[in-house]
């Protein structure tokens, strides 16, 4: 008996001292591995639309604290006071202002200055930007939240918008048994509802948020898998479950031990691992993919910052703009983090600009709707093919599937 029982032991020390410490450090590695994966496949990041935009890259090196050597924030930098000037400041979508604010803030730029252009201008009609349904919303306050930026007053005080209009906007879509989706049925979406508590974290203390809340929690908590993982739209895929410890950790949940999401067979970060590659990617549908790869490195860095006590994924009140004159070109000035996992981004200060000329209407962009999702979804389904004209719409050539939608679901949120 004795001899059994210090074998026991034993066993138990083992595993304490050689198991648990393994795995504790597993979603840093996976975290490390995927920002140099994003680092060496994006080596000259820019400013874009839709698919095409390297801001989740930015943010998640940024906030993963990953030591980026050259100039590899400032060349980005770069590219989207270009980008703007040649545009005269206008991009596509207001989503589109959002997701560069969320990038810039994470570098240390100013974002009221931006190459001499205001981005917040963009979020201040309320308008506008639900014009793009609850995604807009979304991303307008994580995006205002980030450094706790001011709204700029607009002439037209009807359309003003402020943080509370969005906050009851967004509390407007909830569903009736709680949580949140894109407006098709009545079936919970893991990802929205979890892109919906990021942005009301900073609310949780009024009422009606925090009931909100606890609602969709418990939703999520209802559609979990046994394996930990979500499924949208009848697929499983990392991003559901990066956008799910996203949440949690906004919340100050810990998805590794909270019993409402620790299922018979894994939990989130344990989900979400499980589509990483050995290149440091992450999959769907099989194949490694970069907006996948984004999702899940900002994921693990929002959980890495989480279990070391630092500052929520979106809030970058702890990013220290640090200045400097402009390098001249071929410097190779160096942006780097400092040892010991600081938050300061090295960025110059903005060079002054004459005015910018005013605004002028670009040619009408291509703006994904719910009624697009809709029709590939129809397609999908076998009830009306789509015509010649909408594959061309949505640049496809070939046989489409779930997938597909899924892409222009993620297009309509600003994804």
């Amino acid at each position: 008996m004795k001899k059994a029982l210090s074998i026991l032991i034993a066993v138990s020390l083992f595993i304490g001292v050689f198991i648990i410490p393994g795995a504790a450090q597993e979603p840093r590695e996976a975290l490390n591995a995927a920002l140099s994966y994003l680092a060496e496949n994006t080596p000259e990041p820019k400013l874009g639309s839709g698919f095409d935009n390297d801001e989740w890259t930015i943010m998640a090196l940024a906030r993963g604290n990953f030591n980026v050597l050259g100039n590899y924030f400032r060349s980005y930098l770069d590219d989207v006071i270009k980008t703007l000037k040649d545009s005269n400041g206008v991009l596509q979508s207001t989503t589109d202002y959002s997701r560069l604010i969320i990038a810039l803030t994470s570098i240390g730029v100013n974002v009221t200055d931006a190459g001499g252009y205001n981005l917040l201008t963009h979020l201040a009609s309320f308008d506008d930007v639900v014009s793009q349904g609850i995604s807009g919303a979304i991303f307008a306050l994580l995006a205002l939240d980030t450094k706790n930026w001011v709204i700029p007053v607009i002439s037209d005080g009807e359309k003003q918008a402020t943080r509370q209009k969005y906050v009851e906007y967004i509390l407007g879509n909830e569903l009736s048994g709680g949580g949140f989706n894109w407006g098709f049925g009545d079936d919970v979406d893991p990802d929205l509802t979890s892109m919906v508590l990021q942005a009301l974290a900073p609310y949780k203390s009024q009422s009606n948020v925090s009931t909100a809340a606890d609602r969709a929690l418990a939703a999520l908590s209802s559609i979990q898998l046994d394996n930990g993982g979500f499924e949208s739209w009848g697929i499983q895929t990392a991003e559901s479950a990066a956008q799910v410890v996203t949440a949690l950790t906004a919340l100050g949940i810990n998805p590794v031990t909270d019993s409402r999401f620790v299922k018979a067979d894994g939990n989130p970060v344990s989900a979400l691992l499980a589509f990483r590659e050995q290149n440091g990617g992450f999959t769907f549908g099989g194949e490694v993919n970069r907006i996948s790869t984004e999702q899940a490195a900002y994921a693990l860095a929002a959980y890495d910052r989480f279990v070391n006590g630092r500052n929520r994924l979106y809030d970058m009140t702890d990013v220290t703009r640090i200045t400097t004159p402009t390098p001249p070109p071929g410097s190779g000035k160096v942006i780097k983090r400092p040892s010991g996992g600081g938050s300061s981004v090295l960025v110059p200060e903005p060079t002054p600009t004459t005015p910018p000329p005013a605004p002028q209407a670009p040619e009408e962009p291509i703006k994904f709707t719910t009624a697009d999702a809709l029709n590939v979804l129809r397609h999908i389904a076998g009830i009306k093919p789509l015509t010649s004209e909408q594959r061309a719409r949505y640049g496809l050539t070939s046989g489409i599937n779930t997938a597909d939608a899924l892409n222009i679901l993620r297009i309509i949120a600003g994804l």
